[in-house]
């Protein structure tokens, strides 16, 4: 057993790179559970190992320091002195402005997989509209195809993007897989993943959607 030892008063967070893995796919396995088990806490927690072990399901103490230095190799979770904590009220207002910031367009939209806008940020109504359902259309499209891409292409799809002739992404959807639900991330423009508010806004999304 590799001699793992916490930091004394380091509290785990994920980061934004590790809150996009936890919801990047609804498959189940124990470094996913971990980070989603950090990520339905109302403050990042002080490791404790018998709640690591749980939220992993690994089985074992040293299977669990085992995922929890995995993800740290990874860069999905850091260590913070001080605890993080989720703000508990205004949660419209707040995914709109955690929305706007994820784009160099300031734009975006949060959309359920049967093309219904739940949030949004600088587009207007009938624009919302079009495009919550365009996004619902393509990402059923994924699931008819999903299988045959990986076996001819050996591709994880983690979202579509409409192209302009460089290459660039002018506007793409991303699936975010919470609480048995499946959720979708429209955003024009250049997208800002590696940022606190993605963080903030994936944990704001795990907390209202997986927790009972």
């Amino acid at each position: 057993m590799a001699d793992y030892k916490f930091a004394d008063n380091i509290y785990i967070a994920p980061t934004p790179a590790g809150a996009f893995y936890a919801v990047s796919s609804p498959v189940r396995e124990p470094l996913r559970d971990l980070l989603l088990g950090l990520l339905q806490q109302e403050e990042t927690p002080k490791p404790v190992i018998g709640q690591l072990v749980d939220w992993s399901g690994a089985g074992s103490i040293e299977s669990t320091l085992s995922l929890l230095h995995q993800a740290q190799e990874l860069a999905w979770i850091e260590g913070v002195e001080e605890p993080l904590l989720l703000p508990g009220s205004g949660f419209g207002t707040m995914i709109e402005i955690l929305l706007a910031s994820l784009s160099t367009t300031g734009k975006a939209l949060l959309v359920d997989d049967v093309g219904c806008v739940l949030a949004r940020c600088g587009f207007d109504t009938d624009t919302a509209e079009m495009l919550s359902a365009l996004s619902a259309d393509l990402v059923a499209i994924q699931d008819r195809h999903e299988k045959r891409l990986e076996k001819h292409f050996g591709l994880t799809i983690h979202g579509w993007g409409a192209m302009d002739s460089s290459g660039s992404s002018r506007i793409g959807t991303w699936p975010l897989y919470i609480g048995g639900k499946r959720l979708l991330l429209v955003i024009p423009g250049e997208p800002r993943f590696n940022c606190p508010e993605f963080t903030l806004l994936i944990w704001s999304l795990v907390r209202r959607y997986s927790n009972p």
